[in-house]
């Protein structure tokens, strides 16, 4: 669309013939006359005639015109010199002003009922508001324009108000409507033979082909038009539009010299007609041309003459669109500095217009330049620039088209059920009014229903496009939620870390508890971003039963009186009853039972008024297990109770008003339940109360037994025991870990954290991280998954791959939660996992424990440089350490699992067994099987599997509670009982 607006600047001019004979005997006349009403109306004529001449002096005798008629107050001519005064500013391109002198013109031939008069200044008006971008009013104004041309018989405002109808449409992209518009034109312009608009409409239709890539219709039209200006005298305005748009036609199919012949053609009767507005872009044109034939002096020439024309005009979109020429002829001379100017003047421009369509083209242009240059930082923040920008216009639109569809549906239903209802009311006016016809009224009433059939069956059909229409839109906002949570990690990272810092320290502040505060509502805040990714997962059918055994008594008894301080606080009472074995033991998948459980009493308790009741019933039937959740509360209405399952929905009729929350609690309840293999059913009655029943296979399991644990025979004491997290040096120097993020605030503030005891390197992504551990060396690297360029999953393969890097302790951060992802990265050797949001504390533990591991691991190798042991292959050797590793997941519970019996299993002395564990992991073998199990034990405990410590220090084999306490949160930073909570 980059030439339309010069062409609706230029096309009202094209109309006008040169009048230089004419001006000469009006002159004389003018001379001559000495009467005030004639000398009004000759100096319009005269303003009218210098329009094609001379911009400047028309807009003089027009004023004159005006100032000598205040004495005599000629309504016509009144109106006359403010339409010449109107399209003097059209020309010159401002519009506003034209406007003005247009409503102006309008008011006066109001006043003496000129119908023609209206119909004309309705058709500028609407002109300069459909270039002012006002398409609302645009259409208003020409509708009044074709209204009073057709009262006063005006054939030429009627032409103008249709193609000024198909100009609109084609600006809003409805091209259908456009087209329509231009032939309604066409037909009456054959009928009356207007050769003058003749032209103007073929123009038109080229530039609607053009728009729609009808590249030969389009060059078809334009030479047809610029045949019949060429048969013409005074059309060197039209002939010069319409060998621009032939070039512009040849340069986008790849015929950069036809291009620039028919550019040359169109400068030199623009020039000839004083058609500056038209001249910038043909000049703009040219330059292009020159440019694809690698001829850049005169690429620069023309879009710099071009740049200097539209400044004169002061249009800001000419402006900007030349300095984006300017910008890519220098990109391509490889002048990326004089390039990345004319990039930033451009984008500038845009800015200030608030153009983001072409803004956002225009950051792409100036990120290649900034590359091109080697500045890849500036690079990569102008194409993240334009990528949020990009993301913007998308969201704009998408809202938009869920709009319109939304608008369309309904207009639709009512559309079918008027024709319903009148078909209805038909069909009993038939029977009123025919009941003497029998056999006539049963062969109609069998025709009315025949219709309605129809119309049912194409309404049903309808409605099932409409249905897979708004399911799809379920998925793609599905997604939305989906990307928006896993964008919510990053900033609760940020919000939480700190949070839980300032907690620490201020345990004995006035401003604790507003801390503390803060600090739980965030982790609310994260469970609800959980639920939205859990849905997601349900959806995309990556979520997995992870089933543990469990004592159902003590679990259930657990989650319910987790409830007690609230009960309390709303002066409830809580009712518990357990009909089943208490020592009964179950296979369940802990973490999602938990979520049903915890989301069915939330609901009570949210629809409960206080002094009520809620209880909880658990009961076994037919191999089934029954969870009866019931309150005394107000009850669900009726309308309500067949939609309370469904996603996003809350009661809002009745006494089931909204009491807050997301609508997504008892659908994700439910699904769990079917991925369990159950269900849960509601009853409910208004003011009397709701009962929600959870119905599950009853797995049963032996009961467990926990052996007696005592402490370790021939364990070989460690000289790590004693380490803490103090600062460490690498020769004399701080460790360095290289953080490879992409988020900005995440980057700086993992650096903030981390720089007291550490030199810290930042990289945005894979790519330039490589580039640095080429240059530098590293003691462990931290890295995101999700980044540009090259994510986390790549870099850490491209590491791997490196004998040089190979060995360096790598932990992976991220904001993506999916267990996938976990998988994916400890298949490639990641030493560490930590999902965002993240305690501090715990990750300085693990760096701190990886670095000394490194440390160890490095001493080791260098002591052992050259022994029989160190030629075994890297790989072999690998293999032996999961070998290791396997045995001693699949032997955890065994507490008496020591150096000796992992030695004799692997065929190695203790020595050599040593000697292979500290060159790969820096962990002698006792440290190598604690770290195994305190893994499985964090893990244990992130998916609350057991109701005490003691019972996952069991099943993990360290010996007491105690030391296993201490050694938790010596690894991870924590204590158990607090990731327990």
């Amino acid at each position: 669309m980059r030439f339309a607006l010069l062409f609706f600047l230029s096309i009202s001019s094209f109309l006008l013939q040169s009048q230089t004979n004419k001006l000469d005997s009006l002159y004389d006349i003018l001379s001559a006359s000495k009467e005030k009403e004639i000398r009004v109306h000759l100096l319009n004529e005269i303003g009218n005639a210098y329009l094609k001449v001379n911009l400047d002096s028309a807009r003089s005798f027009a004023k004159q015109a005006i100032k000598l008629n205040t004495g005599v107050d000629i309504k016509s001519e009144a109106a006359r010199s403010r339409m010449t005064l109107g399209k003097v500013n059209l020309y010159i391109g401002q519009l506003s002003n034209s406007k003005l002198y247009y409503d102006t013109a309008n008011s006066i031939y109001r006043q003496i009922d000129d119908q023609s008069g209206m119909a004309e200044s309705f058709n500028k008006i609407g002109l300069c508001s459909m270039l002012l971008e006002n398409y609302e009013d645009s259409e208003k104004f020409l509708d009044s324009a074709y209204m009073f041309a057709e009262k006063a018989g005006d054939t030429v405002q009627i032409i103008r108000a249709y193609l000024n109808f198909s100009a609109l449409f084609h600006y809003v992209d409805n091209y259908d409507q456009s087209f329509s518009y231009l032939y309604k034109a066409l037909d009456v312009i054959n009928l009356s033979g207007n050769s003058k608009l003749r032209i103007t409409a073929y123009l038109n239709l080229g530039n609607m082909y053009l728009t729609r890539g009808e590249m030969e219709k389009a060059l078809s039209n334009l030479l047809k038009a610029a045949g019949y200006c060429e048969v013409s005298t005074g059309k060197e305005k039209q002939l010069s539009y319409c060998y621009q748009r032939i070039g512009s036609i040849y340069l986008d199919r790849g015929e950069p010299k036809l291009a620039e012949e028919y550019g040359l053609k169109s400068v030199e009767n623009a020039k000839n007609v004083h058609l500056n507005a038209s001249l910038v872009a043909t000049y703009a044109l040219i330059g292009l041309a020159s440019l694809d034939q690698d001829n850049f002096d005169g690429a620069l020439k023309y879009c710099n003459d071009a740049l200097n024309l539209a400044k004169e005009l002061e249009y800001p979109k000419l402006v900007a669109d030349c300095y984006f020429d300017l910008g890519n002829i220098y990109l391509k001379m490889k002048d990326y500095d004089r390039s990345i100017e004319y990039f930033e003047k451009s984008s500038e421009s845009f800015e200030d217009i608030e153009n983001k369509f072409s803004l956002s083209s225009k950051l792409e242009a100036m990120a290649s330049a900034y590359a091109g240059k080697g500045d890849y930082k500036n690079a990569y923040l102008t194409q993240l620039e334009h990528d949020l920008l990009q993301d913007t216009l998308l969201s704009e639109k998408n809202e938009e088209q869920l709009l319109k569809l939304e608008t369309e549906y309904k207009v639709k239903e009512k559309e079918t059920l008027i024709e319903f209802q009148d078909e209805q009311m038909n069909l009993q006016n038939e029977k009123i009014s025919q009941q003497s016809i029998l056999n006539f009224t049963f062969g109609f009433i069998a025709f009315l229903l025949l219709v309605v059939v129809v119309l049912a069956y194409r309404s049903i059909t309808r409605r099932k496009k409409l249905n897979e229409q708004l399911k799809s839109l379920d998925r793609t906002k599905s997604r939305f939620f989906t990307n928006i949570s896993h964008e919510m990690r990053n900033p609760l990272t940020l919000i939480m870390a700190p949070l839980e810092n300032l907690n620490e320290k201020a345990k004995n502040s006035p401003y604790y508890e507003d801390l503390h505060l803060a600090y739980t509502n965030s982790k609310k805040l994260l469970e609800r971003v959980n639920e939205i990714l859990d849905l997601s997962k349900l959806e995309s059918g990556e979520m997995e039963l992870i089933e543990s055994v469990v004592v159902l008594y003590e679990l259930c008894q657990r989650i319910f009186y987790s409830y007690k301080s609230l009960a309390f606080y709303r002066n409830m009472k809580l009712e518990f009853e357990f009909q089943p074995d208490k020592e009964l033991t179950v296979l369940l998948d802990i973490e999602k039972f938990e979520k049903i459980l915890n989301n069915l009493i939330l609901n009570a308790f949210k629809h409960s008024e206080t002094e009520g009741i809620i209880s909880l019933k658990i009961y076994t039937n037919n191999n089934l297990l029954y969870f009866v959740v019931k309150d005394t509360g107000q009850g669900i209405d009726p309308e309500d109770l067949k939609y309370i399952f469904n996603r996003y929905y809350q009661a809002e009729s009745g006494n089931g008003r909204a009491r807050g929350g997301t609508g997504i609690g008892l659908t994700l309840a439910r699904e769990y339940a079917k991925m369990s293999g159950g269900d849960i059913s509601v009853e409910s009655k208004l003011n009397e109360g709701s009962s929600f029943t959870l119905t599950i296979p009853l797995k049963e399991t032996d009961k467990k037994e926990y052996p007696v644990k005592v402490p370790a025979l021939g364990e070989e004491s460690e000289k790590r025991d004693s380490i803490s997290n103090l600062p460490l040096s690498v020769d004399g120097q701080k460790p360095k870990i290289l953080v490879v993020e992409d988020e900005l605030e995440m980057s700086r503030y993992l650096i903030q954290c981390l720089s007291d005891n550490y030199y810290c390197k930042p990289a945005p992504d894979g790519l330039i991280a490589l580039n640095i551990l080429n240059k530098e060396q590293f003691d462990l690297i931290i890295s995101d998954v999700m980044m540009p360029k090259m994510d986390g999953i790549q870099f850490r393969i491209k590491v791997r791959e490196n004998t040089d890097w190979k060995q360096i302790p790598f932990i992976m951060l991220t904001a993506k939660s999916l267990d996938k992802d976990k998988i994916a990265g400890l298949q490639l050797g990641v030493d560490d996992y930590i999902t965002k949001p993240f305690n501090i504390k715990e990750l300085l533990a693990r760096v701190n424990n990886l670095i000394i591991n490194k440390l160890e691991r490095d001493i080791w190798i260098k002591e052992n440089t050259g022994k029989e042991d160190l030629e075994v292959s890297y790989t072999a050797e690998e293999q032996l350490v999961i070998k290791a590793e396997k045995h001693v997941f699949e032997n955890l519970q065994d507490s008496t699992l020591n150096t000796s019996k992992l030695a004799e299993y692997m065929g190695y002395s203790q020595r050599q067994l040593e000697r292979l564990l500290k060159k790969h992991s820096g962990l002698s073998p006792a440290a190598f099987i604690r770290e195994i199990r305190l893994q499985k034990a964090y893990q244990i405990l992130e998916r609350r599997q057991f109701a005490t410590i003691k019972e996952v220090c069991y099943e993990v084999g360290m010996d007491t509670p105690a030391n296993f306490s201490t050694r938790f949160k010596q690894r991870f930073g924590k204590k158990p009982s607090e990731l327990n909570n």
